[in-house]
């Protein structure tokens, strides 16, 4: 008995060393995403398109939207990857007059094999209808030194955000717009990654999402969801997003399709959401908020 309980453990660790090993090796690189990683199960159900929309987890996608946002809150994101490996996430932001704070930290892993970021953000109303915003992100990896040495860096962001309409908004953000490197190697750790997104509104109860996302070292990432507002309480979401991958030296084309639903409940909003992978099939992600 003793015996399967240790082979049991020992199977969990090397599959969450493997997975870890995976995510930040290879999804990477097929996804175009390294140490920046956006969270949101209402976007995720839209393709990860978030860069025009207003809710709490623009202190993710882009933190230039906050300042149009009325009240508090805060907001718990969870995504499984991999069965053994949980994203979590946690998001906290305080309108102001004009301005906003937010506040994010996320965190990938188990014990000794981990991510961390956390980071603080303000964002500034210019006029009444742009907005623009700067975060500071500080970052610590911790895995095997057999495997590469843990670390800590400090990354920032930029954003703006223009309300042109009620029915019309975009945004542009950009994380780590100066090139960060790992403090213990050479090879550089952080991607640059630029984002432009817009919103529209063809419908009072629909809205329309597009971005693209061009991380400096792979191809450029095209991302489009829809949002179905029905009798205010309910909202069913649909996405897409498209990229290349890389197999050797070949390049292949994919498109990832995601969806979801949000339910409202006075002061609560829970958001669950499925994102595909073009080799692990879908994926989870919830949300839950909370408005004071």
């Amino acid at each position: 008995m003793k015996n399967s309980v240790k082979l049991r453990n020992l199977s969990i660790k090397l599959i969450s060393v493997f997975a870890i090993t995976f995510l930040w090796n290879f999804t990477a690189q097929s996804q175009g995403y390294s140490e920046y990683y956006p969270t949101g199960a209402r976007q995720g159900a839209m393709g990860g398109a978030g860069v025009a929309l207003t809710d709490i987890w623009s202190a993710s996608y882009n933190q230039a939207a906050l300042p149009f946002l009325e009240k508090p809150s805060i907001g718990f994101f969870y995504e499984n990857r991999f069965t053994t490996i949980g994203y979590q996430a946690f998001a906290g932001i305080y309108p102001m007059n004009n301005s906003a704070l937010s506040f994010t930290a996320n965190y990938l892993g188990v014990k000794n094999y981990s991510s961390i970021m956390a980071g603080l953000s303000y964002a500034l109303k210019l006029n009444e209808k742009v907005s623009a915003s700067a975060q500071i992100n500080f970052h610590h990896s911790q895995v095997p030194e057999a495997l590469y040495p843990s670390n800590s860096a400090v990354t920032a962001e930029l954003g703006i955000f223009s309300k042109i309409s009620d029915n019309f908004m975009i945004g542009a953000h950009v994380f780590n717009p100066a090139t960060i490197y790992e403090t213990k190697t050479d090879s550089m750790k952080f991607a640059t990654v630029f984002s432009i997104g817009m919103l529209y509104k063809p419908a009072e109860k629909v809205n329309l999402l597009f971005d693209i996302n061009k991380d400096t070292r792979y191809p450029i990432i095209y991302r489009a969801g829809l949002e179905y507002f029905y009798k205010e309480k309910l909202y069913f979401r649909i996405g897409l997003s498209t990229s290349k991958y890389y197999i050797n030296t070949a390049i292949s084309n994919y498109t990832s399709f995601s969806f979801g639903l949000g339910y409202v409940f006075k002061s609560f909003e829970f958001n669950l959401s499925y994102y595909q992978h073009y080799l692990l099939g879908f994926t989870p992600q919830i949300t839950m908020n909370y408005t004071f």
